[in-house]
């Protein structure tokens, strides 16, 4: 198991590589039904690998989103699903959430911790990326680090560690307003039945697992 001490740091201030999100892209999040389909995620909630977190007595929201449908699937309703046993399952309640479709209104300058950023900043995926909940406390550390950047970066974007081929993002909501810079391209569709169940499914029966009623 990965401990906190392995966990790459960021150098004072960090240099990061500039990604262009252009406008118009579409991405996808998935969220619990009472969340809206641009509705940051705030301090109530735990903090994730790349926030939200408090400055001080305040909070930096976030918007998590994926490039593909499978990797905020996998991300998401399956984060919890152990890969590496002979037949992984998930259960139906997993599936208690609903799938958007959203898109900037304008290019984004996201903070680069993708696989090819990472190698030229030395650094390796299980010291940032594959590592487990507890370490969160310290790669946070990383969105911090891109949002005091003098680039004033709009968020982080990465390879995902659940679906390594699809890029995911975090975005600040102090820098993204989710009424002006984010429309709806689809509202959000249950995953527990029609197509948004349909979804999960094929992505289960892609990596292996088993979904139990």
């Amino acid at each position: 198991m990965v401990g906190s001490s392995s966990v790459a740091a960021p150098s004072a201030p960090q240099a990061f590589e500039v990604w262009r999100q252009p406008a118009g892209e579409v991405q996808y999040r998935i969220c619990i039904d009472n969340r809206g389909a641009t509705e940051f995620a705030d301090c109530a909630g735990p903090t994730r690998r790349f926030g939200p977190w408090k400055t001080g007595k305040d909070c930096v929201p976030v918007l998590y989103v994926g490039s593909t449908v499978a990797s905020v699937v996998m991300e998401v309703a399956f984060h919890d699903v152990d890969l590496t046993v002979p037949e992984p399952k998930a259960f139906l309640s997993d599936l208690r959430l609903r799938r958007s479709t959203i898109a900037p209104t304008r290019d984004l300058k996201l903070a680069r911790l993708d696989d090819d950023a990472l190698a030229r900043l030395g650094i390796k995926r299980d010291q940032l990326i594959d590592t487990p909940p507890h370490t969160y406390g310290r790669t946070v550390k990383w969105a911090k680090a891109a949002h005091a950047s003098p680039e004033a970066f709009d968020g982080v974007i990465w390879h995902s560690r659940r679906h390594p081929s699809s890029r995911v993002s975090v975005w600040f909501a102090d820098r993204v307003d989710r009424l002006k810079d984010v429309d709806v391209v689809e509202e959000p569709v249950p995953m527990l039945s029609g197509s948004g169940y349909e979804e999960a499914l094929q992505i289960a029966t892609d990596h292996g697992i088993t979904i139990i009623h």
